[in-house]
């Protein structure tokens, strides 16, 4: 839940005051709701759901129930009502077999015209014994009347019971009292009584109980209040005609163990009744009335209306769950969750009522839905009030780029002002998140940030390139430590050396951070610092790695100047110092032929050490002049350059037997010089009487060159230190040469400056083979897929080289 606290007092007193409203509404509209549930049904509103969902209960008609029906055709044949009692008499005689009759008609009077008539219709009942007739509460003059049976036909009669039927103010019936009368006499209904004397009273009289005027003498009580659970529209129970019974046309025998009911259905009789079954066609006649409640009885379709107790919780804890979600959930869950109550009480009601019990929803629905608005207005007034604090306080604040302006004045509405603020902050934080992504792209070093817990939430390019080669998938969502553990510094040995980092109380013993190596033999600086939010709590860290390879080298090459200038420079300097001082004492004075071969020898030393020296210094710092050069003709420069040394040192100098145009892109002098080194070393650690060949061929977009000597060879051992500065070797046997290791140090760095690659191949005792390579230059114009070259020379290189030995 997104929850909007207001300017004063911070969260805390932001959820007190929260709290405080929420607890005020759901009072009121507690108070609201309990009182429409305490009605027990909201007039027409719960009738008109009542009626909606009464169709939930149909079912079939019991075929133990039957109607003989005073019809339009009876009506027609036999006269208008009222009949001869003789008549009734006929009737009733016709269905001896049916397992009790209750007779529809009010019989409150003596038939004055034909008195046998009572006589023969009391005979009639007397020897059908299972007659149950009627009695109806009438008003005369302001008075109460019970209308009974005329005392002839109530000795004759098996039972009597009322048939009254419960009227709503829409003029519906919809519910029966299954007990009324006075305190001294009450009577069941008319069908309770037929199932009495039958023998199947219901173990429980179902309804609710509410006698409505106690037991004061005089007073007519109710009870049982039932709604009619209806089993079907008009019609929906097997009907015969009276004149059809009397006629003879129906069986006597069809009415076997029948629960008969005879009464009016003609139209202008006027004992029918609009029900929520009946639909607008007509009503229904009560006797069916009474057969819908009839079949109630037997099948145990109760209908009953809760206390208004109940009614009222069945309110209320929709209500309540609401308000719960309100405090909890974000506004798109509460509209869907007091949707899903609404829904809810709807199935609710209907599950209860198929249960037999009928809880009024109205109460309910009404409080869910005046509480969904109500609420989402008073939180949309606390956000409008809050954005407007806030951005009056945004306004306040220092704003450096000008991004947050007040809104305009011609916007005279609160809610337009409104969105025009929302909108400049937008903007605002827009143009703040460029600011951070483009800061951080440009940092030139790796840079990570991460949350309080070490989680990476951002990385610039320069991390995704550190890190691109080990990775499968982004930076984001990694752990930092998961992410330097490959990056061990040396005191530590497992992951929690880099928990270090993140940990608060551990910033001070950091703060210089943590050099590490790479696997690409680089060196980086590791540096972690936290951030704050507004509140001075720990968001995050900011983690720097800052490549410092170039300041490690540095500091070698500085190293190496001081041991250069200390030692290497200091030797033949102080060896011609000690050769003057020698000089001037004359009884130590060297011939001056001597003396001038010495000097001129340590002078020359110091000047070719400072000349390898200012070699690499440029080759590692100048700025190279790349062009089309033929490799061929270098290395034809430097063989005729080294010439002469060899002869003086007895070497032969074997020149390639083909000289195959080989354009490469280099800087002519450091490439012309690389090649003079090799074949100097050659030459230098050659003995007298071997050779030194050199070769050139194309292989896979490359150009390569070989030169190989017949020395005295390099050990294994010692051939990975080859290219570091200041390294000299010996082996056994092998006279000592001047010199202070710099020579292939150069080599090294202008090839890899020219983007070559050279390898080492040699044998102690056999000579040393050094092999180089060079993009082809052609192949750059045309756009031709150079091949990487492999990690040591083909068989065919090896073979030409040796063609060129046996030349």
């Amino acid at each position: 839940m997104i929850r909007l606290w207001p300017r004063w007092g911070g969260h805390r007193a932001g959820w007190s005051l929260l709290l405080r409203e929420w607890l005020l509404s759901l009072l009121l509209m507690g108070g609201l709701v309990g009182w429409l549930g305490w009605q027990n049904g909201l007039g027409r509103l719960d009738q008109t759901l009542y009626d909606g969902l009464l169709p939930q209960l149909q079912r079939s008609a019991r075929p133990d129930i039957t109607l003989v029906t005073l019809d339009d055709a009876s009506i027609h044949v036999l006269g208008r009502w009222p009949w001869r009692r003789a008549v009734l008499a006929a009737l009733l005689s016709r269905t001896t077999q049916a397992r009790v009759v209750g007779l529809d008609v009010i019989l409150s009077e003596p038939d004055l015209n034909q008195p046998l008539d009572d006589v023969l219709l009391a005979e009639a009942m007397r020897q059908h014994g299972k007659v149950i007739l009627p009695v109806v509460l009438s008003q005369r003059g302001g008075q109460l009347e019970l209308l009974e049976p005329i005392p002839l036909l109530q000795r004759a009669a098996a039972g009597q019971g009322h048939i009254h039927l419960e009227l709503d103010p829409d003029g519906l019936a919809r519910s029966v009292y299954l007990q009324e009368g006075f305190a001294k006499q009450t009577y069941p209904h008319l069908t309770l009584a037929m199932l009495q004397w039958a023998g199947h009273k219901p173990d429980r009289i179902p309804g609710m109980r509410r006698p409505e005027g106690g037991a004061a003498p005089g007073v007519w009580q109710r009870d049982y209040w039932m709604q009619v659970p209806f089993a079907g529209p008009v019609g929906h129970f097997r009907q015969v005609s009276a004149l059809d019974v009397l006629q003879g046309r129906v069986d006597p025998a069809s009415f076997r163990d029948q629960y008969v009911l005879i009464g009016a259905s003609a139209v202008g009789l006027g004992d029918a009744y609009p029900t929520p079954v009946s639909g607008t066609s007509r009503a229904m006649p009560g006797v069916e009335v009474m057969a819908n409640v009839l079949d109630s009885l037997l099948g145990g379709q109760r209908l009953e209306r809760v206390t208004p107790l109940w009614s009222m919780l069945f309110a209320l804890l929709p209500l309540l769950l609401a308000y719960v979600a309100f405090l909890s959930l974000s506004p798109r869950w509460i509209l869907l969750t007091t949707v899903a109550l609404a829904l809810a009480v709807l199935l609710a009601t209907v599950w209860l009522m198929r249960a037999g019990w009928w809880l009024p929803p109205s109460a309910a629905l009404i409080g869910l839905g005046i509480a969904y608005p109500a609420w989402s207005w008073r939180r949309l007034e606390a956000a409008l009030r809050y954005l407007g604090e806030a951005f009056e306080r945004l306004r306040d604040e220092p704003q450096p780029f000008g991004l947050v302006d007040a809104a305009p004045e011609q916007l005279t509405t609160v809610l337009d002002q409104r969105i025009m603020l929302v909108r400049q902050a937008m903007e605002r934080a827009a143009d703040w998140r460029r600011l951070v992504f483009d800061g951080l792209n440009s940092l030139p070093d790796a840079t990570l940030i991460t949350d309080a817990a070490g989680t990476i939430l951002l990385a610039n390019q320069a991390a995704a390139r550190r890190f691109e080669a080990a990775l499968t998938e982004p930076l984001p969502g990694r752990h930092l430590a998961h992410l330097l553990l490959p990056l061990q510094p040396q005191e530590a040995s497992n992951i929690l050396a880099w928990l270090d980092l993140l940990d608060p109380g551990k910033i001070a013993e950091v703060a210089d951070g943590i050099e590490v190596g790479a696997g690409d033999g680089s060196r980086l600086l590791v540096k972690c610092a936290p951030f704050f939010n507004a509140r001075r709590e720990l968001n995050g860290w900011i983690v720097n790695l800052v490549d410092i390879s170039s300041l490690r080298q540095a500091e070698r090459g500085r190293d190496d100047a001081l041991r250069f200038l200390s030692h290497d420079m200091r030797s033949p300097q102080a060896s011609i110092l000690a050769l003057i001082e020698l000089q001037r004492s004359p009884g130590r004075a060297l011939p001056q032929e001597e003396f001038l071969q010495r000097l001129a020898q340590y002078a020359g030393r110091a000047l070719g050490l400072a000349e390898n020296f200012v070699q690499l210094a440029r080759a590692e710092a100048q700025q190279y002049h790349f062009a089309e050069e033929n490799l061929s003709e270098l290395l034809l420069d430097a063989l005729d350059e080294l010439w002469v040394n060899a002869q003086e040192k007895g070497v032969t100098l074997v020149q390639p037997d083909t000289h195959p145009e080989a354009p490469v892109l280099a800087d002519r002098v450091l490439l012309t010089r690389v090649l003079i080194n090799l074949l100097s070393n050659a030459i230098k650690y050659s003995p007298a009487g071997t050779s030194v060949f050199s070769q050139i061929h194309y292989e896979g977009g490359w150009w390569w060159c070989s030169i190989r000597d017949q020395g005295y060879g390099i050990p294994p051992e010692r051939q990975a230190e080859l290219f570091q500065r200041f390294k000299r070797f010996r082996t056994s046997g092998q006279p000592e040469e001047e010199g202070v290791g710099l020579g292939l140090a150069f080599v090294k760095t202008v090839l890899d400056r020219h983007g070559g690659i050279i390898e080492v191949d040699s044998t102690v005792g056999q000579g040393t083979t050094f092999r180089f390579a060079l993009m082809s230059a052609a192949g750059a114009d045309t756009g031709e897929t150079a091949i990487a070259p492999p990690a040591a020379w083909t068989e065919q290189a090896r073979m030409d080289d040796a063609d060129s030995s046996t030349g």
